[in-house]
């Protein structure tokens, strides 16, 4: 079984949605994991927002129940890694190093909860969501 590994930063949002949505596709061969580079910082399982899009699409039976912090092995043990943000992915390279086969790069943004409306939040998570089906769906014509 071959694995393609999904990180951003926290892994209650970004990367769960990328996991949730690629093992709902089901292909053969492959499963998909998530990780975030500063999960253990987070006070959530799962961030609310990623929980009412994959509700919505039915697919969120196939997201992890809790946040996984990155490690170096995890990394470097995937077929394929994808870093959902460049931050992301420099965040890695500097505090993890690790010797990378086969990787990504996309630049989905983050939400900000925080520093936004619940009904921005909202929108952003329906865009990231949309732009994840997206790049999976181009990643397995290449898979």
């Amino acid at each position: 079984m071959k694995q393609i590994h999904f990180v951003c930063y926290g892994n209650v949002y970004r990367s769960r949605m990328a996991e949730a949505y690629f093992n709902s596709r089901q292909i053969s061969d492959w499963t998909a994991s998530s990780s975030g580079v500063h999960a253990a910082e987070m006070e959530i399982a799962i961030a609310p927002s990623a929980v009412e899009v994959l509700t919505e699409n039915g697919i969120f039976r196939y997201a992890s129940p809790m946040w996984t912090r990155s490690t170096k092995e995890m990394l470097e043990t995937a077929d394929v890694v994808v870093f959902l943000h460049n931050i992301v992915y420099e965040k890695c390279l500097d505090e993890l190093a690790p010797a990378l086969q086969k990787f990504y790069v996309w630049s989905v943004e983050d939400a900000y909860p925080s520093m936004m409306t619940k009904e921005q939040v909202e929108i952003a998570a329906h865009k990231a969501f949309s732009e994840i089906v997206d790049n999976v769906n181009k990643l397995l014509e290449t898979l």
